[in-house]
Formats: structure tokens, C-alpha cells, sequence
């Protein structure tokens, strides 16, 4: 324990910023971790004490505030998505080794900016770390998807240096918040004058988060799904349960239909209906209508597909599709209305006439120059 406390010592004395935030986390010693390194979650850090005896005092240093940058960077949250969605940020299913990895990249990087401690000797362990290609301005997200592409032999044996328990305490009342992270900072700053090396950018992003349109994507549907709020004291909330007080649930009652309406004039390339079929999949899971309708249309409606599951929707938006003329989206909107979908999600470049809608609707346009004047509108 000798070297973690060190540590841990070393980071209250000279990083505020971290060791703000370590006082608000459990630290746990865990001899059953395996590989030997640590593991963080919401609230705790639990650590393996041969790894840390094998460290020097500036390599332990490093360790630890690597776990700090994850409760910092949220990426507890994100990962939690993922892993609940199945799906990661390329739509496909999820590699939740390879994003423990994206996740290491850029937090590696930001750390040697900072000059936090030093990175482990790689003859002890070869970490995740790549500035030419994953720098620190690059998110998980970003550096998961160039991973996949990645040559096979391109960072061989660089490992994730720690594991993140993403489900641990998600609904606990002591997880850090962005409200910590950001008092962490201004503590950082009344103490040395300034904000910590690396972390401007990092409060800008808490500040002000950035809504993925993903996450748009999921809330429009969900919202408009008749049932998704419906309660039920079969299922008890748990935030609450530990708190000794006892009340409903939600729970999502199955109805509602939705409607895809697809550009295929051309421009919708195949990893794009791959990317977006996988995120509607796991929309599907969220909201459980009863079935999707895609609408595959360019100066005409081409053909109609029905969906009752996320795998049959992923085969159906794989496949083929007519088309290649001329692009007139409304005719598609207006297909949707006749068949009663209770949303109506359009996928095009936005080089179409736009149109409004009595039902809830929302535009998925990948020109981020073009802004629908109805309904809402996500660049993706």
C-alpha cells in the first residue's frame, strides 16, 4: 500500500485538481483484480498493491490520476451507454475491450501534456499511447472508430492500464457529478492561480456538454412513444429504494410505430445506414414500439419495409435499396402520416424540400450546412 498512498500524497500536495476529486472517491485495496493494475467506478477506486510496489513513486502518480481523468472526463457515463445499448459509436456491436482502449488514448496523452507523474516503464507495462494518432484532443468516441480501421500490427502490445466498472453505483447519491469536477478546478485555481495544465478544454466540455445526436436521436424517440412514461409500483426506482423510500417506476409499455424515411437519390453512403441502423436498434430496445416503417424514397416513395426486432431492422437497412433519381423527402413524411407513425425520423443529406408534420418529426441530415425549417434537426 506503501507506493499508492505515496501517491496519493504526492497529488494532494502538488495537483489540487486530482486530489480534490480523490478525497470525494473510495479507495479500495482488491487483490482479485486481473489483470493487476486498478479498476475505477462512480465513487471508487480499487486498486491491486503488487502493481503498485512494482511502480516508482512518479509511475504510481501517473496511475492514479489516470483513474482521476476518467471520473473527470466522464467517461463512466459513456461507456455505461455503450454497454447498455450494445452498440458502439460506428453502430456496430459493441467492442467494449477496444473502447477501454479509445478511452486510455487520449488520457495517456493529456496526462504527459500535463506532466503528471511519469508513464509506466513499458518493460512493466506498455500502456495506450499514441499522439501522432489518438492525441489528447481526440474523444473515446473519435479514436474508437479509427481503432477499427486500424492495421492489425499498428500499436501491438499497448494494453488499457486499467478496468472501469461502468455499472457500479450508477445511481449512487456519492458519484461524482460535473458540479464536483468543476468545484475540483476553481479549488485547483484559489490554490496555484490558475487552472490545472490540459483541463481548459475539459471544463469548457462540462460547462457546456455537448448533446451527441445520437443522444437527440434516442430522446426524440423515446419521448414520442406513447407508453415511455407509464409507471408501475411492480418496479420500484432504486435511487430511491436506498434511501428507504419506496416509488413507481418507469417502465416502457410497447406501442407506438415509428417511421424511417430514407434518402436513397445516392448520397447516403453504406456506412452511414450501417451507423444509423445500429443506433435505431438500440433505440428500438429503449422505446419498444411495436414495429418500424422505413420509406425508401427519392422523388418518390420506392419501396416499404416493415421492423419488428433490431436485428431484422439492421438486415433491412443493409440491404439494397431502389432509387438514384431525384430527392423529395415530403413524399416520404407524408407516407409515414398515412400509416399512423406516431414519429417520423428522415435520413438525407439535406439537398431535398422540407416539409412540416402534424406527428412529431425530426431530420438526421449529414450536410451540417443544412438546417430543416421544420421539426428538429441533428447533424450526423
Amino acid at each position: 500500500m506503501q507506493k499508492f498512498e505515496e501517491a496519493i500524497s504526492v497529488l494532494l500536495l502538488t495537483q489540487p485538481f486530482f486530489g480534490t476529486l480523490l478525497m470525494k472517491m473510495e479507495h479500495v485495496e482488491d487483490c482479485t483484480l486481473d489483470p493487476p493494475t486498478a479498476c475505477v467506478n462512480r465513487r471508487q477506486l480499487r486498486y491491486h498493491p503488487d502493481f503498485f510496489e512494482s511502480l516508482t513513486v512518479d509511475e504510481a502518480v501517473f496511475v492514479v490520476a489516470h483513474e482521476v481523468m476518467h471520473q473527470a472526463w466522464q467517461h463512466l457515463d459513456r461507456l455505461h451507454y455503450y454497454l447498455r445499448a450494445g452498440v458502439g459509436p460506428d453502430g456496430k456491436p459493441l467492442d467494449a475491450k477496444l473502447y477501454n482502449k479509445a478511452m486510455d488514448y487520449p488520457i495517456n496523452h493529456a496526462l504527459v501534456v500535463s506532466k503528471v507523474g511519469a508513464p509506466p516503464d513499458s518493460k512493466k507495462f506498455q500502456i495506450c499511447l499514441d499522439p501522432v494518432n489518438y492525441p489528447e484532443t481526440m474523444t473515446p468516441e473519435e479514436v474508437y472508430c479509427l481503432l477499427r480501421k486500424a492495421p492489425k500490427n499498428q500499436n501491438k502490445g499497448q494494453q488499457a492500464l486499467d478496468q472501469h466498472d461502468a455499472d457500479a453505483h450508477a445511481d449512487d447519491a456519492d458519484a461524482i457529478t460535473p458540479a464536483d469536477i468543476l468545484q475540483a478546478a476553481q479549488q485547483h485555481k484559489m490554490i496555484r492561480g490558475e487552472y490545472p495544465a490540459g483541463i481548459e478544454r475539459l471544463l469548457g466540455i462540462v460547462k457546456k456538454p455537448e448533446v451527441s445526436p445520437w443522444r437527440r436521436l434516442r430522446n426524440f424517440v423515446t419521448t414520442n412513444m406513447p407508453g415511455h412514461d407509464t409507471t408501475t409500483w411492480r418496479k420500484l426506482q432504486r435511487r430511491q429504494i436506498v434511501r428507504g423510500i419506496g416509488m413507481p417506476g418507469r417502465v416502457s409499455q410497447g406501442a407506438g410505430r415509428i417511421g424511417i424515411v430514407g434518402d436513397t437519390s445516392g448520397s447516403i453512403s453504406k456506412d452511414m445506414l450501417d451507423l444509423f441502423a445500429g443506433h435505431m436498434a438500440s433505440i428500438m430496445a429503449d422505446a419498444n414500439p411495436v414495429d418500424i416503417m422505413i420509406y425508401w424514397t427519392d422523388a418518390k416513395v420506392q419501396r416499404v419495409d416493415r421492423a419488428r426486432t433490431p436485428s431484422e431492422l439492421r438486415q433491412l437497412m443493409s440491404k439494397s435499396v431502389p432509387g438514384g433519381g431525384g430527392t423529395d423527402m415530403p413524399e416520404g413524411v407524408r407516407a409515414a402520416e398515412k400509416d399512423k407513425c406516431n414519429a417520423i425520423v428522415v435520413l438525407t443529406d439535406g439537398y431535398t424540400p422540407f416539409c412540416p408534420s402534424k406527428v412529431p418529426l425530426l431530420w438526421a441530415i449529414t450536410d451540417h450546412t443544412i438546417q430543416s425549417p421544420h421539426g428538429i434537426t441533428i447533424h450526423i
